[in-house]
């Protein structure tokens, strides 16, 4: 049977308290990028009198500055499905548990290029139009997942 000499027990104990450091400094680092850098996403349906929209929005928040991107379709009173394909830039002030959003640009994908009038009356302008501004107020959910929403309707919810 080996033995052990005091060498490579030290060593070991020195890799061992090294890797427990990195590890106590990893959880800690993971417990602070919630607060700077957060991804939300939802499943959202809008419906007014002349059109319906389906989409899927994911939005990225980071120090001050974010991103929206919304795929999906919208059917007008025409019944003919239209691509709803954008990316949206914007700068956030937080407030407390309020997110202020400026837009500061568009970015249409694929066909979306022929936003119609019929989904200014469903979509907030955020959406729509460069210098809209939109304000989501966050929430807890009872297992700790953040929550966003606007105008009282739960619509972003934030991955771990």
């Amino acid at each position: 049977m080996p033995t052990l000499n005091m060498k490579t027990i030290i060593d070991c104990l020195i890799a061992l308290s090294v890797f427990l450091v990195m590890a106590f400094f990893s959880v800690s680092f993971l417990d602070l990028l919630p607060e700077a850098f957060e991804d939300c996403k939802s499943n959202l349906s809008l419906s007014g009198s002349n059109a319906v929209i389906n989409s899927h929005m994911v939005f990225h928040f980071y120090n001050g500055k974010g991103s929206a991107e919304i795929r999906g379709f919208y059917t007008t009173g025409e019944n003919k499905n239209q691509v709803l394909s954008r990316d949206i830039f914007f700068d956030y002030i937080k407030q407390k548990n309020k997110y202020v959003l400026t837009n500061s640009g568009i970015e249409s994908r694929d066909n979306d290029q022929n936003i119609r009038n019929d989904i200014d009356k469903i979509m907030p302008a955020f959406f729509l139009k460069p210098d809209a501004m939109l304000i989501l107020n966050r929430t807890k959910s009872g297992n700790g997942e953040k929550i966003f929403s606007w105008s009282g309707l739960p619509v972003l919810y934030c991955l771990r």
